[in-house]
């Protein structure tokens, strides 16, 4: 005769009987749930640029401020020049770029040729400044705080009291860098 008997059931935890297959359970479904909400962050941003491009041709619903210019956020090297290497830069050949020098940092100014290039009149054919001409090609900061175009077109800042100098104080962080 066979001698069957039936197994007994191991003794359980108060938890319950199945508590660290809940537990695995419980973490992939907040896993899957973290997944999810980043695939859907993920679907709205495509959708948000695909838009912008559809509607503006372009990415950024027609923004091109700061935060959109790639050269803001690249590092390159300072341009150093001397003075007379400046002045070789004052807008007068069309091929060279316009820099200006303000407290001894130079800034690129091509972009705004009609006013710190010199501006050629058609009817008489005369060449004429832009409103800035005079910043164009030189270190002008004691012109740049006291606002006088004649006489202080000098990088020479003897002289001027503190309140002139607080123009200066918080510097233009936007070196020219090449």
């Amino acid at each position: 005769m066979s001698n069957l008997s039936q197994r007994k059931k191991p003794a359980t935890s108060p938890s319950g009987p199945d508590s660290e297959t809940d537990i695995s359970l419980k973490s992939n479904e907040s896993g899957s749930l973290v997944f999810t909400v980043l695939k859907v962050f993920v679907w709205i941003v495509v959708m948000f640029f695909f838009c912008s491009y559809l509607v503006t041709e372009t990415w950024t619903w027609g923004y091109e401020g700061k935060y959109t210019n790639l050269k803001r956020y690249i590092p390159k090297n300072e341009l150093v020049l001397s003075e007379e290497q400046l002045k070789v830069y004052d807008g007068s050949d069309p091929n060279l770029p316009i820099y200006i020098a303000i407290d001894g940092e130079v800034f690129d100014v091509t972009e705004g040729r009609g006013y710190y290039g010199p501006v050629r009149a058609s009817y008489w054919n005369v060449v004429l400044g832009g409103s800035y001409h005079q910043f164009a090609g030189r270190d002008a900061a004691r012109a740049w705080v006291t606002g006088c175009f004649e006489t202080h077109l000098t990088h020479d800042l003897r002289g001027l009291t503190e309140e002139q100098m607080k123009v200066l104080l918080p510097k233009p962080r936007f070196p020219l860098f090449s």
